[in-house]
């Protein structure tokens, strides 16, 4: 082009002049377009060649991008580098760094940070935190969110603030505390002593007191709840592999302090890149369209960023960190570890549900596309116009974004999460597991068989202990559990002892036709004494001075067939051979005939022989036992003798089938028809003589599916509980 200028400017001058052409000036100009030419073809190899280095850079760093999720993993990040080829350093190395027209050679030096510019700074993420911030560090306010999405993240920000704050809080103030104070345990102890070591509430049947049997399990009670966290807890008498409630605690404690020291390590590194960023003037920080690195900020916006949300964001995981590791630390119960610490999770993750659920995608998305970082310094000069060294960046971002740092963060942050963990064991942990110790100890340790009463006299208490080898005591287990075999059947459910008996089940409910619904008159009208009567006699009963001598002293017959199926189950011969006397004792009369309430004729004493004609021994407790029982055969009532003595083998035999039937109340055997009176007589219709000391009657008969069954139903055949 030049060329051709000349040419045309000679040729008009020789148009216009009669001067002949000046040949040496157009070899010069030709000279220096040739030259000329020479310079741009070899700018144009080299501007090639560092398009070709630009891309394979490119390339590497595509790599390095997609092998790491950030730039600050320092070593992780160098070996990534190195495993996408050496080419990519050596181009790295002999980049070109073009300043203006001038091409200038790479020294190396510093140009290992190109594949690095592209990530500086720190990405935001889709919360209330990182969104407020963005509004903060933006000049222009309204350039990365509309007028009504940054109205919206106002109101985000103080309810995430105010629901955050709350929670901690509640945990702080209500929801946590150790749960076995000194008070609580005193009061435990007392309760323990008062009430389970009761005469009264001991289990005289199996000869255990409350507090044994809260011990095993056999309690349900708020004492009995507080014991099973406990020794749960605790793994008391765990047999094979177990985890204690400390244990889980702790990794429970562990894994919330790694959750929460990510947040905080997020929140720190928002702070680093805030405070390296250069303070340069008013510049405006445009994001509009929420694209951009926020690359310099005013004094004014590092500080409302740090006081205004970096701060509180810091103080905030700080205290989750802190009050949600006392909270798991004073659970007790370890199925509740679980949902508490999901509990906190909600609560850290608050700021995010809060964002997602109720923002604009365009915000969210808007926030994921802005950085805040200082990048390298470019074109070899520093914004401020002083000339720098080319592809230099600040000695502070160099330093905090080498791979030496990056690794010496990686050892703090594992040094402060097991400095933490021990430090929450020591404060929170260790007081806790002694407080349940604690609570252990005075809930199931040091004696648990005696029992006391309050003596008749002193009214201080009067101990005894519970033997299960002592002969009196063995001897009345079964007396004990008649009573609540009584209950059972009162209430339709199955005895413990002896087999389900309908019959017998309604003659304890009174319900049976049989029954008699007045004290006193069930001989006279040929009805049953049944243990069951209004509300209005049962008081009476309870405030009658002179049992014996009024007309609730009778034979209990109902409660004699109980007492007798419930003592001849094995689990009380075996331990008292003597109770198999009653397997031929049907009847108080038989009671009485048999010697079993009375001796030689007259009301036992402790010091009296008690050995039965068969060598078995008898007890003077039964005996007391029985004559409450048959009060009217044993002779106690005043208004009735003792009834004479019967034969030892009671009951006639039926003339026409050689077979004898035993008298009883009428408990017939189960599929029964018939309902049957105090007495049975034979299946001729033979009349038997009552020998009971309460008249004679007679008993009609009815045939049905099963025929007439007289005495008590079958012993179950297993003698376990």
């Amino acid at each position: 082009v030049v060329l051709g200028a000349a040419r045309t400017a000679v040729m008009s001058g020789e148009r216009g002049s009669p001067k002949p052409p000046d040949l040496s000036r157009l070899e010069e100009l030709e000279k220096h377009v040739k030259q000329q030419s020479g310079q741009i073809e070899k700018q144009n190899e080299q501007i090639e060649k560092q398009n070709e280095q630009i891309r394979a850079l490119q390339a590497a760093v595509r790599g390095l991008q997609a092998a790491t999720d950030t730039r600050r993993q320092g070593e992780a990040s160098t070996d990534i580098v190195a495993d996408d080829g050496k080419e990519a350093s050596a181009l790295e190395l002999d980049a070109v760094k073009v300043q203006g027209d001038k091409p200038v050679e790479g020294e190396g030096e510093g140009s290992g940070d190109a594949a690095d510019d592209d990530d500086a700074g720190v990405s935001l993420e889709a919360n209330v935190w990182d969104a407020f911030l963005a509004v903060v560090v933006s000049h222009s306010r309204y350039g990365a969110f509309t007028c009504c999405e940054y109205a919206m993240l106002v109101i985000l920000f103080i309810l995430n603030a105010c629901l955050q704050g709350l929670f901690l809080l509640a945990i702080g103030r209500t929801m946590s505390g150790t749960p076995f104070s000194s008070d609580t345990t005193k009061a435990m102890l007392f309760h323990r002593l008062a009430d389970y070591h009761h005469l009264d509430r001991a289990d005289l049947a199996h000869m255990q007191t409350r507090a044994e049997m809260l011990c095993n399990g056999d309690v349900h009670s708020r004492l009995s709840g507080t014991w099973d966290d406990v020794s749960t807890y605790l793994q008391v008498d765990s047999e094979g592999a177990s985890v204690s409630g400390q244990v889980v605690s702790l990794i429970a404690i562990s894994i919330w302090t790694l959750v929460t020291s990510k947040e905080v390590s997020r929140t720190c590194e928002l702070i680093q890149a805030v405070l390296v960023l250069p303070s340069r003037g008013g510049g405006e920080t445009d994001l509009s369209g929420g694209v951009g690195t926020v690359s310099e900020l005013r004094l004014l916006d590092k500080a409302c960023a740090l006081l205004l949300v970096l701060a509180p964001r810091l103080v905030t995981a700080g205290l989750l960190m802190t009050i949600g590791s006392y909270w798991l630390a004073c659970t007790s119960n370890v199925s509740d570890l679980i949902l508490n610490a999901c509990a906190l999770e909600i609560v850290k993750d608050m700021d995010e549900l809060l964002f997602e659920s109720l923002m604009t995608k365009r915000a969210q998305g808007t926030i994921e596309q802005i950085k805040i970082g200082a990048p390298k310094v470019a074109l070899g000069s520093d914004p401020s116009g002083s000339e720098a060294p080319a592809g230099s960046r600040s000695s502070l971002c160099s330093l905090l974004a080498s791979p030496r740092m990056a690794q010496v963060v990686m050892v703090f942050r594992f040094c402060f999460v097991i400095a933490a963990v021990c430090l929450f064991n020591m404060v929170f942990l260790d007081p806790i597991v002694a407080d349940i110790n604690e609570a252990r100890r005075v809930t199931c340790t040091g004696p648990r068989d005696f029992v006391y009463a309050e003596h008749p006299n002193t009214l201080l208490p009067l101990f005894a202990e519970l033997d299960q080898t002592e002969e009196d005591t063995n001897a009345m287990r079964c007396f004990y559990a008649a009573k609540y075999d009584m209950l059972l059947m009162r209430a339709s459910f199955d005895p413990l002892y002896s087999d389900r008996n309908e019959t017998l089940i309604e003659l304890v409910a009174g319900t049976h036709a049989t029954c008699s619904d007045k004290p006193g008159m069930a001989a006279a009208s040929g009805e049953v004494p049944c243990p069951s009567y209004k509300l209005s006699i049962v008081q009476d009963a309870l405030k009658e001075d002179d049992f014996a001598g009024s007309r609730f002293c009778q034979d209990e017959e109902i409660m004699l067939t109980v007492f007798r199926l419930t003592c001849l189950n094995d689990y009380f011969t075996n331990t008292f051979p003597g109770l198999s006397h009653l397997s031929d004792t049907l009847t108080c009369a038989e009671v009485y005939a048999n010697g079993l309430c009375t001796c030689s004729g007259h009301e036992c004493e402790p010091t009296d022989d008690y050995t039965m004609p068969d060598g078995l021994m008898w007890n003077y407790n039964l005996a007391d036992a029985l004559r409450r029982i048959c009060p009217q055969s044993c002779g106690a009532c005043d208004s009735v003798a003792a009834a004479e003595a019967i034969p030892s083998s009671p009951g006639s035999g039926a003339e026409d089938g050689g077979n004898s039937s035993q008298q009883g109340p009428p408990i017939p055997s189960e599929g029964n028809s018939s309902q049957q009176g105090p007495q049975s007589g034979s299946e001729n219709g033979s009349n038997t003589s009552n020998t009971n000391g309460a008249g004679s009657s007679t008993n009609g008969t009815s045939s049905g599916a099963n025929g007439t069954s007289n005495g008590p139903p079958q012993q179950p055949s297993d003698g376990g509980r």
